[in-house]
């Protein structure tokens, strides 16, 4: 293999390093990670695809790779694509094109067509499309005589996500473009990710029958019941048969007869319960 030709990688800090589940060397040109996060999973693929003077069988072979790596990854994961595509996307030409922003460089050639299809079969968007930035924060190649620049690198991010995405942009180093230094600059991009908060659901309803073997609670407790049931059937006898909800009033009578509620004292708290009746 020539040197510069292929080759992939991450550069993980300590917190990703300790949240990384799994790392595969598909190929000399796609590498995946997979992190762990609180409510779901990150997919990060790292990709160097041919440059121009490839032949169409090898950007057929990466595409091909590429997707299917794709295809096994998680549907709730959030899915990350970076690295150098070698290809020119431009901007948005036309309603269909969702998968772009209307910020892009340049003009679209062959391969940048290939990968804007690619990106829409697997619902992604280019993220450094989508953001609008001087030229210099746009740019992620320089020749060495700096005489050409480019736009190469992507990050592409699932659709779903797109929203999140607070910023994308190229930063340019001392040495970019220099005979000591790459030819490529570093693309950064913030992802701001919303969580809706749970609702906490209301504790069931707890009766406290030890209260009953208490003579005056068990006392109270029957005139209460004796004075609902005398009043529900003083309501029936002024019903006609043909109402039908004698069966079901009473049924109800008996579930909301007394009200016993329980507070929720703390662990030093006394514990206290009320009967009361219902208005």
């Amino acid at each position: 293999m020539v040197r510069g030709s292929a080759g992939v990688g991450f550069l993980l800090n300590i917190q990703a390093q300790k949240a990384l589940i799994e790392w595969e060397p598909v190929s000399s040109r796609l590498a995946k990670a997979r992190f762990r996060s609180k409510l779901f999973n990150v997919t990060v693929f790292a990709v160097y695809a041919p440059t121009r003077v490839s032949s169409e069988q090898a950007i057929d072979t990466f595409y091909a790779e590429l997707n299917e790596a794709v295809k096994k990854t998680p549907k709730r994961d959030l899915l990350i694509i970076g690295g150098d595509l070698n290809a020119h996307v431009g901007s948005r030409q036309a309603n269909g094109d969702r998968s772009l922003g209307i910020h892009g460089y340049g003009e679209r050639c062959e391969r940048g067509t290939r990968l804007v299809q690619f990106a829409q079969a697997n619902n992604l968007v280019i993220a450094n499309t989508l953001f609008r930035h001087k030229p210099s924060h746009v740019i992620t190649w320089r020749s060495r005589d700096g005489r050409t620049s480019s736009q190469l690198d992507y990050l592409l991010v699932s659709s779903r996500w797109r929203s999140s995405i607070q910023n994308c942009r190229a930063y340019r180093g001392p040495d970019t473009g220099s005979k000591g230094g790459s030819d490529h600059t570093l693309v950064k991009m913030s992802v701001k990710i919303r969580l809706v908060a749970r609702k906490r659901k209301e504790p069931p309803k707890r009766f406290d029958v030890a209260r009953l073997k208490d003579p005056s609670v068990v006392e109270q407790f029957r005139v209460q019941l004796s004075n609902r049931f005398t009043a529900l059937e003083h309501e029936h006898s002024n019903e006609s048969p043909e109402d039908g909800n004698s069966s079901g009033s009473s049924s109800e009578a008996k579930a909301k007869t007394v009200d016993v509620r329980r507070d929720h004292p703390t662990c030093n708290e006394e514990k206290s319960v009320t009967i009361t009746p219902l208005s």
